[in-house]
């Protein structure tokens, strides 16, 4: 997960006060996530279908297999962290326990039936439609947090811009990098960047990098929805404003 610059930039733009530099993509034959944006196909994403336990079965720490559509509230599993300083673990820790709360505090508005002015305009005017997709979504991420023991490893950086990625051969493992710190979306960077990462894993929302950036993505959310509830930085942009938690 690249960030923007000023304006909402795509992802292949340089961190502000770098040279410019590339995103960088997963390691090739790994499975991850590209962290390079591939651009607004226009296509139609497929939706999952509740309750497909044979789509969404992930190694856990419980025993059998859980059902990550039922809803879990209450703290997330501490994480297990890897690489980091004692301050950098503490400001992970922190983010990943704070993302757990803001996907409650925004599970409880969708629940509702009643998505606030944030959801029009990371996912587009309520329907339906996306507001059962987000939800399913964020339950699942709800879950697998609460149930779950996820792995943060820090490594080198590569480039000027990413700040993370998965593979989906590691389905409780988020791979960071230094950039991760700099609070390059202002405040509740990290937030926005475990929110978007964790939306990724097939069980979770299988979601792709179509667009990066607060303006690019929020333009996609109302140009097609459908691609925005595809696009992990939608979700990232949507926790990263929630307003209580």
């Amino acid at each position: 997960m690249p960030p923007p610059v000023a304006g909402g930039a795509p992802a292949s733009s340089p961190l502000p006060g770098h040279g410019d530099g590339g995103s960088e993509p997963s390691a090739p034959g790994g499975g991850g996530q590209p962290s390079a944006p591939t651009g607004d196909s226009g296509g139609q994403p497929s939706m999952p279908t509740g309750g497909d336990s044979g789509d969404i079965q992930a190694p856990d720490n419980n025993s059998g297999n859980t059902d990550y559509d039922q809803p879990a509230p209450g703290s997330a599993q501490t994480p297990a962290l890897i690489e980091f300083t004692p301050a950098q673990g503490g400001i992970v820790n922190r983010a990943y326990q704070h993302v757990k709360r803001m996907i409650d505090s925004a599970l409880d508005k969708l629940e509702s039936g009643h998505p606030d002015s944030n959801f029009a305009r990371w996912f587009g005017s309520p329907t339906q439609r996306n507001v059962q997709k987000v939800e399913q979504v964020f339950t699942r991420m709800q879950h697998a947090m609460s149930h779950d023991r996820f792995t943060f490893v820090l490594g080198a950086a590569h480039d000027n811009s990413e700040l993370a990625h998965v593979q989906s051969s590691s389905p409780h493992q988020i791979n960071l990098k230094p950039h991760f710190f700099d609070h390059a979306f202002g405040a509740n960077t990290p937030e926005a960047t475990i929110a978007h990462e964790l939306s990724h894993f097939p069980y979770i929302g299988n979601t792709k990098d179509h667009l990066y950036g607060p303006a690019a993505v929020a333009g996609l959310a109302a140009r097609n929805s459908d691609i925005a509830t595809d696009n992990a930085e939608n979700y990232g942009m949507f926790i990263r404003a929630q307003a209580t938690a």
